[in-house]
């Protein structure tokens, strides 16, 4: 009993200073009842309570209420921070770098609050990975300030949910981003059509200063940093750069806003042709774009906009540039420009001047084998130069000392003009004389030569020549008197002399005269010909008994004997037989023919009908072979035509024949009757007229006989008015 007494003062005691430790905590600041606060699935408060738990690296001050991450690290698909009705003002305070894997986590924010004005601030970076829906959310009454941190977000891009990574969730929300560095990244697949934000203020304001914002989309309903929604709103940029990458096969709402504050102190760039291009704020901004929005400003492309111009994308505009190294008139200069929007400068190369020469002045002439000099001043640097002016060489001049004769050479000299060297002596060769025409001083004769003279017009030397006798210097013409030397046979050639036709000449030549040809007699037989060897005849000269023609006798036909079987033929092979020629005794061989099979009696196996082939076999005598042929189809046999349907003015009629073996039907069209056509009577039954008239004859009726037929129409009609006369009576 005492123990129980005393473990019940222990109790008491234990309760007691529990409450008055828990007093002294909230002191400070009271907590709404539904105040609670979760990080990474455990409860830091519940009910309005510090339950004094809380994730590694996670700690909550109720007094400031404020939540520390410092290197925080959750749990995969554990990564959440849910708060609400913490108070006014609720504050997420980063050191370090803090992490949160939201996979598989389908809540509405990855940081959500509730209720309330909501901060983040630094120094430190927070990374939210694989998120599913929300990156951060704002209270739909709250305000939403993100200062001096590092936030990443990185959506899960899966497709089946929307994505929103800084979301403002009411039309009262006003979101402030301050001196921080945003990245958002989502890439959904092709064909999405859910929403797929960067920063969405919805009806509220969105304001950036002294920050660097990123946000690059892929696919899906794009809305990459928009703010007023439907109703109005202004986007603030101030001392910042901003740039959305957007691309989508479905809607792209890159950016989007009712007012900006300061369009005119800002800077543009648009993505075009894979770049960026500066362009003006009305170039890069539609107003009225899209029905229902009259007022609101939108992009569809990728956009960057900054403060500050950004040289890699700047439109330059140099101004004129100033002298940084001016040029001499050897060494380049150089000049530097800077551009007048963004700051950036450029140089570039001034030309070296080139030195401002005075003329040439030469200081030493030059001769024919020495240089001479001259010189010259720039009239900028006073630089003198000094050249070499190239020696003149010889100005040689040829003198002739002694003139060349007809019969002595001369001489000739080359000579300096200027400085009097002789370089050579040439003999000139004597010029030769200078004959006149030949004159004849004595004519020549057939026995004795003549004589001619010519003069030297230059030294009168006189120079004689014979001219030979005529014997000697006429042309002979052997075409002449002919003189037989020797007769030509048809075995050696002729001789004859052929004399000049001058009759005082004399002269002669010799010349051949062509054998003639031989008479060649009958053919005769040298050598028989035989069936084994060819024979030979040949033609004789009948002057000189050459030979001039032999000719080969072909050979005979060789006279076999009886023919005798070497190999017996078969029904499908050949056979061989041979004979022995009767005068040489060769032997030749030959084919004999197959003999083929020898079918007699052939049995029907499959009979033939009149549509299909039938099939018949035999066996071969010789070889036993079994041998098979068709049977034609036999063909329909048809017997005589029948009237099914009698033909009339307006329809056919139809007849048919029936095989008398299968019981095939073959049906034809009888054509309508024309006028003076009576029934049953059809190109078909043309044929059959002269055996319907002798059937007429012998009072057979006739198939298409109408007068029985037109008689009972007659007497049906006149039986029908009887009876409708005898039912109107009784109906009375």
């Amino acid at each position: 009993m005492r123990r129980i007494k005393a473990i019940a003062v222990v109790c008491v005691l234990t309760l007691f200073l529990g409450m008055q430790v828990n007093a002294a905590e909230g002191q400070e600041q009271s907590l709404s009842e539904d105040a609670f606060l979760r990080v990474g699935g455990i409860d830091i408060v519940s009910r309005g309570e510090v339950t004094g738990d809380a994730p590694e690296g996670a700690t909550y001050d109720a007094e400031e209420n404020v939540l520390t991450l410092s290197n925080y690290e959750s749990e995969i698909g554990g990564g959440s921070i849910d708060g609400g009705w913490l108070g006014d003002d609720f504050t997420i305070r980063l050191e370090g770098e803090n992490t949160l894997y939201a996979a598989g986590a389908y809540f509405t924010g990855c940081i959500e609050l509730r209720e309330g004005d909501l901060t983040i601030e630094g120094p430190g970076a927070l990374n939210l990975f694989d998120v599913m829906a929300i990156g951060i959310q704002a209270a739909k009454d709250g305000n939403l300030t993100i200062n001096g941190c590092t936030i990443n977000i990185t959506g899960a891009g899966s497709g089946e949910n929307y994505f929103y990574g800084i979301n403002g969730n009411g039309p009262d929300t006003e979101i402030l981003i301050n001196g921080s560095e945003i990245n958002i990244i989502n890439s959904m697949p092709a064909g999405i059509r859910v929403a797929n934000a960067g920063i969405d203020s919805q009806q509220a304001n969105l304001t950036i200063q002294d920050s660097d914002v990123a946000v690059e989309l892929t696919n899906g309903n794009i809305f990459g940093i928009v703010t007023g929604g439907t109703y109005g709103g202004t986007l603030n940029i101030d001392q910042s750069s901003i740039k959305c990458i957007t691309n989508t096969d479905y809607q792209n709402h890159s950016m989007y806003f009712y007012e900006m504050s300061n369009p005119d102190k800002l800077h543009y760039y648009v993505e075009e042709n894979d770049g960026f291009i500066e362009r003006s704020f009305e170039e890069t901004f539609e107003k009225g774009k899209y029905e229902g929005h009259p007022s609101r400003y939108d992009a569809d492309k990728s956009i960057i906009i900054s403060s500050e111009a950004i040289p890699e994308y700047c439109n330059h505009q140099w101004d004129e540039g100033t002298v940084k190294t001016e040029a001499t008139c050897e060494e380049k200069g150089e000049m530097i420009y800077t551009c007048t929007l963004c700051g950036e400068t450029k140089t570039e190369e001034i030309q070296a001047l080139g030195h401002d020469w005075s003329e040439w002045e030469v200081l030493k002439e030059a001769g024919c084998t020495e240089p001479g000099v001259q010189s010259r001043e720039c009239a900028r640097c006073k630089k003198i130069e000094n050249e070499d002016i190239p020696a003149l060489g010889h100005d040689y001049v040829t003198t002739i000392i002694k003139e060349a004769t007809c019969t002595e050479d001369g001489v000739k000299q080359d000579k300096c003009s200027r400085c009097g060297d002789v370089s050579s002596e040439t003999a000139i060769p004597a010029i030769g004389h200078s004959y006149g025409e030949w004159t004849v001083v004595k004519e020549p004769t057939f026995h004795e030569d003549g004589e001619e003279a010519r003069t030297c017009t230059a030294c009168g030397d006189v120079d004689t020549r014979v001219v030979p006798k005529l014997s000697e210097s006429h042309t002979h013409d052997y075409s002449g008197m002919e003189e037989i030397i020797k007769e030509a046979t048809c075995t050696a050639e002729g001789r004859k002399k052929v004399y000049c036709t001058e009759p005082e000449c004399g002269a002669y030549i010799e010349e051949v005269i062509p054998m003639k040809e031989h008479t060649p007699g009958e053919w005769e037989t040298v050598k028989e010909a035989t069936c084994a060897e060819r024979g030979i005849k040949q033609k004789t000269c009948t002057v000189c008994g050459t030979v001039v023609e032999t000719q080969e006798i072909e050979k005979l036909p060789h006279t076999y004997g009886e023919w005798e079987i070497v190999t017996e033929p078969t029904c499908t092979e050949s056979g061989v037989e041979s004979a022995v020629c009767e005068v040489c005794g060769e032997t030749t061989v030959r084919a004999v023919e197959a003999l083929g099979h020898d079918f007699k009696e052939w049995k029907v196996v499959t009979p033939a009908t009149c549509t299909e082939k039938g099939e018949e076999i035999s066996i071969c005598t010789r070889c036993q072979e079994r041998g098979t042929r068709e049977i034609e189809a036999t063909g329909h046999a048809f017997g005589e035509w029948e009237v099914t349907k009698e033909p009339t003015f307006t329809e056919e009629g139809q007849k048919e024949a029936v095989c008398e073996v299968c019981g095939e039907v073959k049906t034809e069209a009888i054509p309508k009757l024309s006028g003076g056509q009576s029934a049953g009577t059809d190109e078909n039954d043309k044929a059959n007229g002269t055996q319907n008239q002798k059937e007429a004859e012998e009072g057979v009726p006739q198939t298409g006989d109408e007068s029985p037929i037109v008689f009972c129409i007659v007497a049906l009609i006149f039986a029908a008015g009887i009876v409708l006369a005898v039912r109107k009576r009784y109906s009375r």
